[in-house]
């Protein structure tokens, strides 16, 4: 179930969250269950939200809330850092590699592929992914999803 595989998420998250003083919250609605690749929607959850614990610069706060309405889950993550720079929220989901970057962490420079990885993951399963400022300050990701899988006969009706 989506619960099942957020929570599991915030918890790989939660280390590097709280050396951060990062606070994520969940808010998932009940009766969410629905037709996705597990891993695969789980590495879309985290890379929006592991993108926004290393590249929101002064984010405190991080939600992450999923709520269904009809045949399909919205998801939905939101933090109050800095944004996204107009560059990107150009296209957000286009791979980049930034070599002036910082080095993340003092392990690793930013591959810039993760936006992309989530966009090609959602559009396999028949979704679309969005990226805009909050006007409140910082960014929200969000993307639907079919609960169930329609047969051919009910998309033509």
């Amino acid at each position: 179930s989506p619960a099942a595989l957020i929570k599991d998420t915030k918890h790989l998250l939660s280390h590097t969250s709280a050396k951060r003083k990062q606070t994520v919250n969940l808010t998932i609605q009940d009766d969410c269950d629905m037709y996705a690749d597990r891993t695969k929607l789980q590495q879309v959850v985290y890379n929006l939200m592991e993108n926004a614990v290393l590249h929101a610069e002064g984010m405190t706060q991080l939600g992450l809330r999923v709520t269904v309405s009809g045949n399909q889950a919205l998801f939905e993550v939101t933090d109050d850092g800095c944004g996204l720079s107009r560059d990107r929220l150009e296209d957000p989901f286009t791979a980049y590699r930034d070599d002036h970057q910082p080095v993340i962490d003092g392990k690793k420079r930013n591959a810039g592929i993760g936006l992309s990885v989530c966009a090609t993951i959602v559009r396999t399963h028949g979704g679309e992914i969005y990226a805009e400022n909050r006007p409140s300050g910082g960014a929200r990701f969000w993307f639907l999803l079919e609960r169930e899988r329609m047969s051919e006969e009910e998309s033509h009706d």
